[in-house]
């Protein structure tokens, strides 16, 4: 079936349910409708949409459909109402669609009809607005309908987009930057969010007391465009138990670095004369205390000098503490230094290593750790006579100093020599190597003096002297009281027909050509079997 409209008598402007003396915006629509060019009957759907041209272009407001429209003869008549901002004055077209009642799709029907002037009488509906100048109001009135009116008559509400934008004589409502516009209170003024801009001042070379006071969080805008929502920027405020200052970022929601007087300036907390780039001072309690549940608790890096240098009148001059990782972990990227370096010019301990816990390979008080080929975990050095580079002590006794621990390489090893206490057992005290006649091949004494070179010949080197006045009889004086030490002999083959043993007489002992000293022993060498007596190198080494 196809259908075609056209107008019959086009337009009459009726308010549908309308008083005397008022309007709507509802108005009367008769068309005709026939159907294989003959008039319709029966009921119909109807489409109808409002456009600003007769093909294509644009719809005005919403497309109203009227449903089981009674059709006699063709004509139809419907009531249609496209709200008074639907005809400001320019053409208006009008489009139908058309279908039998509740069936089917909707057939486009054209040509579009143009709308003709009567309904533009509801123009005059926007005239009762202008008695109050609503909301509405936008251009109705102008400068040659209005002579004068007083500023006492205007009330109520003037619309933003009514206020002329670039004037200086008063300051808008806009989150843009206004120029060429001054802001002046003479007496109190209330932030309530916040507050941008430039210098506050209250009248020539007078400042506010204080300077910005701020219920809430007060927020500095960084330079960067354009800002979303607060941007780049620097927040200040109070939260009711502290305050707080912190860079952030809102339109990326993350964090930025804070730059206290960068790149130059120093830094005080709780001191008002800093000498350094941030100097604490705690006032009697800590200067700064580092804690980390994850990390370093404090992190020093230096790519000169000292990551971390902690200084003291009374107490540790640096204290690391950490729930989950290294109290104070520090690194050296230099191969001559070290990550930490600690010195005392007094008569304490450079490093004082403490722990409640059962010693482990992971719970010490001082942990030293390797993992290079030739590396050293804990290097001890001494710059004195009477010194030590590393000095272990344990006041129980089942404690131990200096504990060394291996499963497959060396528990502890000393690239020069080892000195132990004359009173105390466990490493060597002394060793001295004899020849045949007497005279010392070479030597070590760890309680007189260290190793040094013996000139051919000597008998006395090492702070040990060697006499040798019968056959087969030596006695060796080490310098120290060797009565309550172990020692042990060793005679040298010299590759005669018979074995040589030697037999040692402790201090004390009463011979015919004396008695040892207490810090003698005596050697007699003889062969085995006969017991003849004879001269033999041997070599003594105590304990």
């Amino acid at each position: 079936m196809t259908r075609h409209a056209w107008l019959a008598f086009v337009w009459i402007v009726l308010s549908a349910g309308a008083t005397l003396g008022q309007q709507t915006t509802v108005f009367t629509y008769q068309g005709q409708l026939t159907d294989a060019g003959q008039p319709a009957n029966g009921n119909f759907d109807l489409q109808f949409a409002l456009f600003d041209n007769t093909s294509a272009g644009t719809q005005i407001g919403s497309t109203l459909t009227r449903a089981s429209v009674a059709v006699s003869g063709g004509v139809f008549t419907v009531q249609l109402d496209f709200g008074v901002s639907a005809f400001p004055g320019a053409n208006r077209f009008l489009e139908i669609g058309v279908r039998p009642s509740g069936g089917g799709s909707f057939t486009t029907l054209a040509p579009r009809q143009q709308i003709s002037s009567t309904p533009y009488a509801i123009r005059t509906l926007s005239a009762a607005s202008a008695d109050a100048l609503s909301s509405a109001c936008v251009g109705c009135v102008t400068n040659a309908q209005i002579g004068s009116v007083a500023g006492s008559k205007v009330t109520g509400t003037i619309p933003a987009a009514s206020v002329p934008t670039g004037s200086g004589n008063y300051v808008q409502n806009t989150t843009a930057q206004q120029p060429n516009a001054n802001f002046n209170i003479s007496g109190n003024g209330t932030v309530g969010q916040t507050l941008s801009g430039g210098s506050v001042a209250a009248g020539p070379a007078v400042q506010f007391t204080p300077q910005l006071d701020v219920n809430g969080t007060a927020w500095i805008r960084g330079d960067s465009t354009p800002l979303t929502g607060h941007g780049k920027g620097l927040a200040a405020g109070f939260n009711g138990t502290s305050g707080y200052l912190f860079a952030f970022d809102y339109g990326s929601a993350a964090p930025l670095n804070l730059l206290l007087n960068s790149p130059g300036g120093n830094v005080g907390v709780g001191t008002a004369t800093p000498t350094a780039r941030l100097q604490v001072d705690g006032n009697g309690g800590d200067g700064v205390h580092a804690t980390s549940t994850g990390g370093r608790g404090v992190w020093g890096d230096s790519g000169t000098y000292q990551g971390v240098y902690g200084h003291s009148t009374s107490n540790a001059g640096v204290v690391g503490e950490s729930d989950m990782f290294d109290g104070v972990f520090a690194v050296s990227h230099d191969p001559n230094n070290s990550g930490v370096y600690a010195t005392n010019d007094n008569s304490g301990f450079g490093v004082t290593g403490i722990t409640n816990a059962a010693h482990t390979t992971t719970k010490a008080g001082v942990y030293g750790q390797s993992t290079g080929s030739g590396g050293v975990g804990v290097i001890g050095e001494a710059d004195s006579g009477n010194a030590w580079g590393v000095y272990g002590t344990s006041t129980s006794p089942t404690g131990v100093g200096v504990y060394g621990s291996s499963p497959s390489g060396f528990a502890m090893a000393a690239a020069g020599d080892v000195q132990q206490s004359r009173d105390k057992g466990g490493w060597v005290k002394a060793m001295v190597y004899v020849k045949l006649d007497g005279t010392i091949a070479r030597c070590y004494n760890s309680q007189t003096a260290l190793p040094g070179n013996c000139a051919a010949g000597a008998t006395t080197c090492c702070g040990i002297t060697v006499q040798h006045p019968h056959l087969g009889r030596y006695y060796v004086d080490f310098g120290f009281v060797v009565t309550d030490r172990f020692y042990s002999i060793e005679p040298i083959n010299t590759g005669s027909e018979l074995d040589v043993y030697a037999q040692l007489y402790p201090p004390g002992t009463a011979l015919s050509d004396g008695v040892p000293s207490p810090n003698q022993l005596l050697i007699l060498m003889s062969y085995v079997g006969n017991q003849d007596q004879t001269d033999s190198p041997f070599v003594i080494v105590v304990f």
